[in-house]
């Protein structure tokens, strides 16, 4: 059966793509996730990361590092900016991914959302708020359909503020560190670009 010994590949490679799959209702295990993170210091030399994993491994030629041009420290615009960029007609070539994982919580998941709807794209999109490592879900934009159940069984939790579901797993859970994995992948990415900004600024 050609179906279960893909399924039986990707848990011995990532069984967190799988428990992707399930909690969000996904078509299948997602194979590209894209996560994008803003870097600057006190709004000068902005750039924003997009990394990207292909079942569940870093993707390195997939990388891309965007030159924000709205001016200041906006967080929450810069990400706008980064998600109508990527999703513009320039890049209307580049592969889709299947989930796209925002490093903030309600704010700047908020603005991604808004920048895809300009865009008319439909793709699975949360965030990781960085305080207590939480899944931050929109729960009517954020083109998922939650499984309490797979949460339940993956000894999750999770509550509804304001329109945004907020889940919670063990530090030990392996989501939860895919997750972290991606956002501190896109935060190195971005960190590394803005440093060699500063540093040419400065010479």
């Amino acid at each position: 059966n050609i179906s279960i010994f893909e399924d039986d590949t990707l848990a011995e490679q990532d069984g967190s793509l799988l428990s992707l799959r399930d909690i969000f209702e996904l078509d299948g295990p997602p194979k590209r996730i894209e996560g994008y993170d803003i870097s600057h210091m006190s709004g000068v030399d902005t750039v924003a990361s997009m990394v990207v994993t292909t079942n569940g491994l870093a993707d390195k030629t997939q990388y891309r590092i965007f030159h924000t041009k709205i001016p200041g420290n906006d967080d929450f615009a810069h990400m706008a900016e980064v998600i109508r960029r990527r999703f513009g007609p320039k890049n209307k070539n580049w592969p889709q991914p299947n989930l796209i994982i925002i490093d903030g919580g309600k704010g700047q998941l908020g603005s991604a959302i808004d920048a895809l709807g300009l865009r008319d794209v439909k793709i699975p999109i949360v965030g990781l708020a960085k305080r207590y490592e939480t899944i931050v879900v929109d729960a009517n934009r954020s083109n998922v359909k939650l499984s309490h159940p797979a949460i339940l069984k993956l000894e999750g939790s999770f509550k509804n503020e304001g329109g945004y579901i907020m889940i919670n797993f063990p530090a030990s859970n392996e989501v939860i560190k895919l997750f972290q994995r991606i956002r501190d992948e896109a935060h190195r990415f971005g960190v590394l670009h803005h440093t060699k900004l500063k540093r040419r600024r400065n010479v």
